[in-house]
């Protein structure tokens, strides 16, 4: 018998987004989806997605799950959360919203205990450069130990980029990798994050603004 099992529903990477709001509303999609204020969408197959959006500062979120994993799209309007999007050095704007975005608000949210940035670096998507990370969040994964009853530590894939005024993150994490990251001797198979990620940006477009 397993001695791990995956709960029905995913604990996630609940969106803090410094608001006093919900986790978003639960539903079924077909697989298209489109965010409320026309800056992203996505085919994701069908899922089930939660999301949340914030018309008063144009922020939000999109997260598709089952009991294998997640994938997900956050955003915020740069203008109004003063996070530079268009100066002429873009590693200092990614580097800014990696940390006044990325990691407060998604990655390394209240609540979260000891995440850890296990690899960062640059990489080209959609023509421009954005960042890529893969971040270690104890406890938050969908699978946990049968015997023990504990979550193992979620390995998630990021990819910070920004397109007109918004700055994007989109995380992709999976619980049966979670399982397999948690025996010793494992290796952190970045090419995998960064195919996986990519994939999922494919999936994605941008209108410009």
């Amino acid at each position: 018998m397993s001695a791990w099992r995956i709960q029905p529903a995913m604990r996630g990477l609940t969106l803090v987004l410094a608001l006093a709001c919900a986790a978003g509303s639960v539903k079924r999609i077909d697989g298209a989806y489109a965010a409320p204020n026309g800056r992203f969408s996505c085919d994701v197959g069908p899922t089930q997605v939660r999301d949340f959006y914030d018309p008063k500062v144009d922020r939000g979120m999109a997260e598709f799950f089952d009991d294998w994993g997640m994938q997900a799209a956050y955003f915020t309007n740069g203008t109004n959360s003063l996070l530079p999007t268009r100066s002429e050095d873009r590693a200092s704007d990614l580097a800014a919203a990696k940390a006044r975005f990325a990691l407060p608000n998604v990655l390394a949210p209240r609540g979260s205990k000891g995440a850890q940035v296990l690899h960062e670096q640059v990489i080209p998507v959609g023509g421009e450069p954005a960042l890529f990370l893969i971040v270690d969040i104890p406890g938050s994964s969908g699978a946990f130990n049968a015997t023990t009853g504990k979550h193992f530590s979620a390995k998630v894939a990021a990819l910070i980029f920004i397109r007109a005024d918004y700055v994007f993150v989109l995380t992709l994490q999976s619980n049966m990798g979670d399982v397999e990251l948690a025996k010793p001797g494992s290796q952190l198979p970045v090419a995998d994050f960064t195919n996986g990620i990519t994939k999922f940006y494919q999936t994605c477009s941008f209108p410009a603004s």
